[in-house]
């Protein structure tokens, strides 16, 4: 039954291996790719501390060999007339403690046109610089102890006296990774992150070969072949901001409310004085007139005599 091949590159191990080769399988446990690559027709030889998957014997292997030392020594399980169209490291790169060594440890059992395939973790991935920044990086808690950026690993092949000839890579978002980063990374910082080289790449799945010119390796890395698009997660901090804002949002909606209704109360009690000075303009424009009058002069003239014997009387009637 084919196992999930989602984690460590194993998708893209088959993918470089291809079909019907002799291959060298070489890592701590037999992984679900070593299955993948017998079903299509590949002749696979294990190394490994544990020749069983789930506790069953891998009756699919064409060779199991048990090794229980580590760091591997080919040299010392294997016979010298062994010989692979590829060798598979896996993470067992990442877990060595000479990772020159081993690669240079492998190459006798490799056929002059032979490939040697591994992957490794990236040490530039955005999830590791995220723990970084927050001062939880910590490799000796992970499975492996090593991570590369894409050069170093490189330059550990070419050391090794072989050229890259393909780069593929996982990819992965920098909060969508096991790696301890804190919720509480600003989100400005995340972004950041993301938008740097290589960041997206999760883990590298380097093809490498003899030189075909000569001794000296050619020092170009090819262009990655990335699996996919990275898909984005939404980080915690950014859930809060996003949060705050729309509450600001909506306390700023309700406050330019209030404004305009307070304009428009504004508004009609201006409109209310003007209308209130205006009706005083013509009342006393209009009583002005009045006493202009004929009619109001001879009223007052009248009037008057009454209201003076009303003075000499107290106001009595």
């Amino acid at each position: 039954m084919r196992k999930d091949l989602s984690v460590a590159g194993q998708a893209q191990i088959v993918e470089a291996v291809g079909e019907r080769r002799t291959v060298l399988d070489v890592g701590r446990t037999l992984g679900p790719e070593a299955l993948i690559l017998a079903e299509r027709g590949c002749a696979v030889t294990a190394i490994s501390t544990d020749p069983r998957v789930d506790g069953e014997p891998a009756s699919y292997l064409a060779r199991t060999v048990v090794a229980q030392d580590r760091p591997f020594d080919p040299a010392a399980v294997l016979d010298e007339n062994d010989m692979f169209d590829v060798v598979v490291l896996g993470e067992e790169l990442a877990r060595s403690e000479d990772p020159v060594a081993l690669l240079r440890a492998v190459q006798p059992h490799l056929r002059p046109d032979g490939e040697l395939i591994l992957s490794a973790p990236n040490l530039t991935h955005g999830s590791v610089r995220l723990a970084a920044l927050a001062g939880r990086w910590d490799p000796a808690r992970g499975p492996v102890r090593n991570h590369f950026a894409l050069g170093t690993l490189a330059r550990l092949v070419q050391e090794a006296g072989l050229e890259v000839a393909a780069v593929r890579a996982t990819v992965a978002d920098a909060l969508a990774t096991p790696y301890d980063v804190p919720d509480d990374v600003p989100s400005v910082s995340v972004q950041w992150v993301r938008n740097q080289p290589e960041a997206a790449y999760f883990h590298y799945v380097l093809s490498a070969r003899r030189p075909a010119s000569g001794p000296v390796p050619r020092t170009e890395i090819p262009e990655v072949l990335a699996d996919g698009a990275v898909q984005p997660v939404q980080d915690h901090h950014a859930e809060a901001v996003a949060r705050a804002e729309a509450r600001t949002d909506d306390l700023r909606h309700r406050v330019l409310t209030q404004r305009d209704h307070i304009i428009g109360l504004e508004a009609t009690a201006a409109r209310a004085t003007a209308e209130l000075a205006r009706v005083r303009r013509e009342a006393e424009q209009e009583i002005a007139e009045l006493r202009a009058t004929t009619t109001w002069r001879a009223g007052r003239l009248a009037v008057a005599p009454v209201a003076k014997v009303r003075s000499l009387l107290g106001g009595r009637p």
